[in-house]
């Protein structure tokens, strides 16, 4: 018998025997199903965007507050899109 299947009889089961436990599966198939759903969505929408290559320019650590114990990760980084150069440098905060 395939896992389809098995589900399908199972899911059968549960219903004609066990109302409670066919809800409370329902619902949590529903739970995974709506907590995946904006992953998915931006994945889809990101499909279609255009892939460019980069470089990482500079990387470093630096402090911020030293009682917190909390740094900034500084990246800096450059592409080339539609024959045009973009940089930025990006800044981080990083807690212990």
């Amino acid at each position: 018998m395939s896992a389809p299947a098995e589900l399908v009889g199972y899911l059968s089961y549960l219903a004609k025997n066990d109302l409670i436990q066919t809800w409370l599966l329902f619902l949590l198939i529903g739970w995974f199903f709506v907590k995946s759903l904006p992953a998915r969505l931006r994945a889809m929408r990101s499909s279609a965007w255009p892939m460019a290559q980069g470089r990482i320019e500079t990387v470093a650590v630096g402090a911020i507050n030293a009682q917190k114990e909390i740094a900034t990760a500084n990246l800096g980084y450059s592409y080339y899109a539609a024959g045009e150069l973009y940089w930025r440098i990006l800044l981080a905060p990083i807690p212990r």
